[in-house]
C-alpha cells in the first residue's frame, strides 16, 4: 500500500499515517499455538487453528465519547454508515529510530484492535466474523515504515461479506483507509457471496498490495494467514510473500 497523498480533513487531520471466529477457532481439545502445533489431548497430531488474535467477531460499536479529551472510536473514525464521504489521508512523514523487523507469523500488533476497526470500517454489526488474511510491513528509504492488513468481515446473518484494505504509519496508533479523490483504490469492497480468493487478490491488486520488494520499497516481514482463507473464502490461499519472508 503506497501512503495517501492527501491530509485528513477535519476528524483525521492527526490521525496515523500508513496495512486483520468463535465458530473457526480451535476447540478446548485442539488448543492452537501461534503457527499451529496443535495436539488432542490424547496426543495425536490435529489439525492447527489460526494464529491466536488473527480470527474473532465484531465487537459493539462504542459510542462516541463523551469527553473531546478522548481518542475517537474505531467506528467515529470509520464514520459508518458514510465510510466514504470523508476524504482520508495521513500526509507524508519519517519513521525515526523504529525498532527492526524481522519476518514473523503475526505482527507484534494490537490485533483485537486491527479486527475492531475492520468491523467498523466494514460497518458490521455486533457478532460479525472477522478474519485478518494477509499482514505486512514496508519501509522505503526515508525511512518510512507502513503497515498494511487485509480483512475479511461476514455480517451477521450470512447475506454480506466485506473485504477491508486498511494501513498505517508504523507511527501511528490508529488505521485507516486509502479513500481519496486523488486515489482510484477501493479498499472496502462489499460482496453478496463468500468471495472467492481471486475475487479477494482483484481487491488487493486495485489497492496496491506489494508482495514482493521492489525498487521503491523494502518489504522486511508480512505473512498470509493460510488456515483463515479456507474459512473466509471456500478455498486455499494461492498467493504468499516471498520464501524468505513467508512463514
Amino acid at each position: 500500500m503506497r501512503e495517501p497523498s492527501l491530509a485528513l480533513f477535519a476528524l483525521f487531520a492527526l490521525c496515523p499515517v500508513t496495512a486483520g471466529l468463535a465458530a473457526c477457532g480451535p476447540s478446548a481439545a485442539t488448543p492452537a499455538t501461534p503457527g499451529g502445533g496443535a495436539t488432542t489431548t490424547g496426543g495425536e497430531p490435529a489439525v492447527a487453528g489460526p494464529p491466536e488474535g488473527t480470527t474473532g467477531v465484531c465487537p459493539a460499536m462504542k459510542p462516541p465519547s463523551a469527553s473531546p479529551d478522548d481518542d475517537p472510536t474505531p467506528a467515529e473514525i470509520a464514520n459508518c454508515p458514510d465510510v466514504d464521504e470523508l476524504f482520508r489521508g495521513d500526509g507524508l512523514g519519517e519513521s525515526d529510530a523504529l525498532p527492526p523487523v524481522s519476518p514473523s507469523i503475526v505482527p507484534d500488533w494490537d490485533l483485537a484492535q486491527v479486527r475492531e476497526f475492520a468491523c467498523a470500517y466494514a460497518c458490521a454489526p455486533e457478532g460479525s466474523k472477522v478474519h485478518l488474511l494477509a499482514w505486512s510491513v514496508i519501509q522505503d528509504r526515508r525511512p518510512l515504515r507502513n503497515h498494511n492488513a487485509v480483512l475479511l468481515v461476514e455480517h451477521a446473518g450470512g447475506t454480506r461479506w466485506t473485504g477491508v484494505v486498511m494501513y498505517r504509519h508504523a507511527t501511528n496508533a490508529w488505521w485507516n483507509v486509502d479513500i481519496s479523490f486523488h486515489s482510484p483504490a477501493e479498499p472496502i469492497v462489499d460482496y453478496d457471496h463468500r468471495p472467492t480468493p481471486d475475487e479477494l487478490y482483484a481487491l488487493l491488486d486495485d489497492n496496491g498490495w506489494q508482495w514482493a520488494p521492489d525498487d521503491d520499497w523494502d518489504l522486511p516481514a508480512g505473512n498470509v494467514i493460510d488456515e483463515l482463507w479456507p474459512v473466509a473464502t471456500g478455498a486455499a490461499a494461492t498467493k504468499h510473500f516471498p520464501a524468505a519472508i513467508e512463514r
